[in-house]
């Protein structure tokens, strides 16, 4: 037996958007279109982890993710939704609803610090718009989206250096380097194995395939697995205080300080230097 659930006006009104695009309105639509099984774990966990309400698929692809609140969002909440938003790297807009205001978020924009954003600006804050407003503009938006507009008018916003992907790559050539660092370093080749090996053992926990215990609510098992191994700390000689690794690499604190790096979390205010 189905139970209906009322929708709000705000997600009916994003119900009816052009040719080439689709609203999924309930987490069910998704898993019965057959033509999204390469995105329907992802939106499953964006459905998990941030509440959200809605995805906005243009050709199939996610591009847009609405989450309504009956109450008004705080700066750090919206700041922490964006963080997990980006951590996804799939769509490249979120909706963040309530009763006062729409505000609209980067996919593109590396996120911010939710514990110190109090009396900063938001870097991922495309606009911010009456519910009304927003309402009205629903159709323009879907249009300027699908044609790339949207992006071209806001280009500030949407720095592809700033993705995940990017941040990844960048900080796993920190951690190359460092474990390549030294007389005692690993060389390339064994340094690439190890990176590797352990990136598909962050894999497997991540998909529940081994397992090494139950995280904390809002966590996943590679941050369990990084907690566990956390046996260096900022008063340990030769502390890195971009990676958060001790430079002297050995078998459990390298294990910590991959996961820190790779586990798709923000680990500073501004990417890596590193070189490839």
């Amino acid at each position: 037996m189905t139970t209906a659930v009322k929708k709000s006006g705000l997600i009916q009104a994003h119900d009816s958007p052009p040719s080439g695009m689709v609203f999924y309105n309930s987490l069910e639509a998704v898993r019965s279109d057959v033509n999204l099984l390469g995105y329907v774990s992802v939106i499953e966990r964006a459905w998990k982890e941030m509440k959200i309400h809605g995805v906005l698929c243009l050709d199939t692809r996610p591009v847009l993710y609405l989450k309504e609140h009956s109450r008004p969002f705080s700066s750090r909440e919206r700041v922490r939704l964006q963080k997990l938003f980006w951590n996804q790297g799939v769509a490249n807009i979120l909706v963040l609803a309530d009763p006062r205001s729409v505000n609209l978020y980067s996919g593109l924009t590396t996120p911010q610090n939710e514990q110190t954003i109090e009396d900063k600006e938001e870097n991922a804050l495309i606009e911010t718009l009456s519910l009304a407003d927003y309402t009205q503009r629903i159709q323009t938006l879907f249009h300027d989206l699908a044609t790339g507009h949207y992006y071209e008018k806001k280009r500030s916003r949407f720095d592809p250096d700033q993705t995940v992907d990017s941040w990844l790559l960048d900080n796993l050539r920190a951690l190359r380097n460092a474990l390549i660092l030294g007389e005692e370093g690993l060389n390339t080749k064994e340094a690439h194995a190890f990176i590797g090996r352990v990136l598909f053992l962050c894999y497997l926990l991540d998909r529940g395939i081994v397992s090494i215990g139950a995280p904390a609510p809002g966590h996943s098992a590679t941050m369990l697995l990084a907690k566990l191994l956390d046996v260096t700390t900022p008063a340990t000689p030769g502390y890195n205080t971009f990676t958060g690794c001790s430079t002297t690499l050995r078998t459990d604190s390298t294990v910590t300080c991959l996961i820190r790096i790779s586990m798709l979390s923000v680990v500073s205010s501004s990417p890596s230097t590193s070189t490839s």
